[in-house]
């Protein structure tokens, strides 16, 4: 496969052999004595665009010579694409006409450009305005072939493929295949009996497209539960909704493709192995993770400190690992976001709840795992609170420092005044050689000379800094303090907890 792209050379699909999902690829044909014949036609200077057109009219019938909803060879995150047309035609009116256009705007900029020349040696105009009109209109003629070959190139590409995937589906062992589609598609694919397949995709919408994989066993959802605390940021809302979200990018059908191929196959030959792998190995991780955070949170954290700059390592693209900035802002404030990191992984696995009790009927010991979930959702809340309580009394303080501070700032700033609007005065005088210097050279020198100003400019300085140190620091808190009362939330709606029986 190296060097060769998916939907480009070659499709995806899961075939079902002898009971067995197989991952397979088909090879696209590429078209080579077409595209051979156009490549040739676009440096032969005797040929022009009308006489590739008639090569693609004669390679595809006029009922062929439709649009293609098809992505590539754009990248998938791409914006401000389009679906694959035909390649424009022009009749040999029209393309004289462009022609004679193009010339008389040619010859047009020309004049404008030599009118001197054209008064003082009309001979020397005229032999110059030949040869500029020959070098533009072939200049003109070649970008038209150019056009012409991408266009041509990317629809049959599209062609191609969509030949390939008709001639794959009507095989009928075909139980999946990859997709190139521009905006939104949904796919289900049935498997086997058993293993469900949905395939989510938005394609060529820049920072909106995505690649989603669903996975269903008996109608149940298969989640990546051990992700909630494997890594430092995990989307719940996306880990409750799909099994995999790749990457954005072509070699992500072969990672989807293996996943099914290994998944489908291992839940046909063995339920039991299935369901301890893919559900009852991923509920263990998720919970004993989970004790481990709620009873050692040091070492979770360090863990977490430990891969700081790393990329996630599942493909996987709704969790990852802590960043550089995270890494400082615990430093900062190591209780709070210990806390906040507790709260938010404890309390966030009670919105798997739903789906542990649906899988509960196919594995019945997963009951414990809930129970267990529970229990630490339940005892994590006294400590929330108690961290919420310790904010609260820590907010209130830096609020009277700030508050203080500003009072202190502003009888300052009133001292200032008379100085300010006198460097004002001196600024808007300023001589026209002095006209770029700034204002700030002369509060400098300003300064020089009043003593006075200097000193309680300093200190406004120091006391605008104090400020906002004291308000950055405030606003932290109350974030943290907000995600903490989000948590205690979950507690609450999973129905654990009375709202009376916590702190208003």
């Amino acid at each position: 496969m190296a060097n060769k792209i998916a939907n480009i050379d070659y499709l995806c699909v899961i075939r079902e052999k002898n009971g067995k999902s197989i991952f397979e690829t088909i090879d696209i044909p590429v078209s080579i004595e077409l595209v051979s014949i156009l490549e040739g036609m676009v440096v032969n200077k005797n040929a022009t665009v009308l006489d590739m057109q008639s090569q693609m009219n004669i390679a595809f019938k006029e009922n062929e010579r439709k649009s293609i909803n098809y992505v590539s060879p754009h990248a998938y995150g791409s914006s401000f694409i389009d679906i694959t047309f035909y390649p424009d035609s022009y009749t040999f009116e029209r393309y004289n006409q462009m022609l004679s256009e193009k010339k008389e705007l040619l010859t047009s900029e020309y004049a404008n450009q030599n009118k001197k020349l054209m008064e003082a040696r009309p001979i020397d105009y005229n032999q110059g305005l030949q040869k500029y009109l020959d070098s533009k209109l072939e200049e003109y003629q070649q970008n038209l072939k150019n056009n012409y070959l991408r266009q041509a190139k990317r629809y049959i590409c599209a062609h191609n493929y969509t030949l390939t995937l008709v001639r794959a589906k009507s095989t009928g062992d075909i139980r999946m295949y990859s997709t190139d589609t521009l905006g939104w598609s949904d796919f289900d694919y049935k498997v086997t009996n058993d293993i469900t397949i949905h395939l989510g995709t938005n394609f060529g919408y820049g920072s909106s497209s995505y690649f989603r994989l669903n996975l269903k066993y008996k109608g149940v959802d298969i989640l990546p539960y051990s992700y909630m605390v494997k890594y430092f940021e995990a989307n719940r809302r996306d880990l409750l909704r799909y099994t995999r979200l790749y990457e954005v990018a072509h070699d992500s059908w072969n990672i989807a493709f293996s996943f099914v191929e290994e998944t489908a196959n291992l839940a046909a030959s063995s339920a039991q192995d299935f369901l301890e792998k893919w559900v009852l190995n991923e509920i263990k991780e998720m919970v004993y993770g989970l004790h481990g955070i709620l009873e050692n949170p040091d070492f979770h954290i360090n863990d977490m400190l430990n891969k700081s700059g790393k990329r996630a390592d599942c493909g996987y693209l709704s969790v990852r690992n802590m960043y550089s900035w995270e890494k400082s802002r615990y430093g900062v404030y190591p209780e709070e976001m210990t806390m906040a990191i507790q709260a938010e992984k404890i309390t966030g696995a009670l919105d798997f709840l739903g789906n542990l009790s649906a899988l509960s009927k196919m594995i019945p010991n997963i009951d414990g795992f809930i129970s267990e979930i529970k229990e630490m959702a339940i005892a994590i809340v006294p400590k929330l609170e108690g961290m919420m309580a310790q904010i609260e009394e820590k907010v209130a303080i830096l609020q009277e420092q700030k508050a203080s501070k500003e009072v202190r700032l502003e009888a300052i700033k009133k001292a200032l005044e008379p100085h300010e609007k006198e460097i004002d005065r001196i600024y808007a005088a300023r001589p026209a050689e002095q006209k770029n210097w700034t204002r700030m050279a002369y509060a400098s020198e300003y300064a020089s000379k009043h003593k006075e100003y200097a000193i309680n400019k300093g200190i406004a300085d120091e006391l605008g800094s104090t400020i906002s140190r004291l308000s950055e620091d405030i606003r932290m808190r109350e974030s943290f303090s907000r995600n903490l009362k989000e948590c205690r939330g979950r507690v609450v709606s999973a129905g654990l907890l009375k709202d009376t029986t916590l702190a208003a």
